[in-house]
């Protein structure tokens, strides 16, 4: 009867060893995250650089042993904000304030390593971002003066690495251009940390 028990509870142990060990090799599913970076915004204020913060949420698909595929959303805003003289005529001054953008997009990436732990991946999607522009055109009055503050859309292409330093944690670098309505171009290089449910 012992026998017979103990080779139950081997057959037991064996056939629960591989779902356990599929489970904790797939990665997919939902992850949030938070990212902060440098930011730099190019547009008739060349070179407006500063900082990028915010958050993100998504959710990673298996399609394959090593391939995921799935969607990606973001907020964030930024400390760019910049301003230039001399740029129609002596004493003028044009000054660019980026605020928040929101994006949704998704991502595609394969897993590599040994323990599948690290997660390359390429991204792109739809990008939306308010920005605040200021020109004093250095006129008597208010000649020639502006003050906008405009929602533009636009796109975004990105590239990235995650590594899972634990089991459901991971840390991100992630390289992105944007390019906005307006003629308006944004490189960022972020870094972040997250957590996958």
């Amino acid at each position: 009867m012992r026998k017979t028990l103990f080779v139950a509870a081997l057959l037991t142990g064996g056939m629960a060893t591989p779902a356990m060990a599929q489970d904790d090799t797939s990665r997919g599913g939902f992850h949030v995250g938070a990212i902060v970076g440098y930011d730099t915004v190019q547009g008739d204020v060349d070179g407006a650089d500063g900082v990028t913060y915010g958050v993100t949420a998504g959710y990673d698909f298996e399609i394959g042993r090593n391939f995921y595929i799935g969607p990606e959303v973001e907020l964030s805003t930024s400390s760019v904000d910049e301003c230039e003289s001399g740029i129609n005529r002596a004493g003028d001054l044009l000054c660019l304030d980026a605020g928040r953008d929101i994006y949704v997009g998704a991502r595609f990436g394969t897993r590599v390593g040994p323990n599948r732990d690290v997660f390359l991946y390429a991204g792109g999607g739809y990008t939306n971002a308010e920005f605040h522009a200021t020109y004093d055109a250095n006129l008597a009055g208010n000649t020639g003066d502006l003050d906008i503050s405009e929602e533009t859309d636009g796109f975004r292409l990105k590239a990235g690495v995650e590594w899972d330093f634990v089991r459901n944690a991971f840390v991100r670098a992630e390289y992105r251009y944007s390019n906005y309505d307006g003629d308006i171009d944004r490189h960022q290089a972020v870094a972040g940390v997250g957590l996958r449910f």
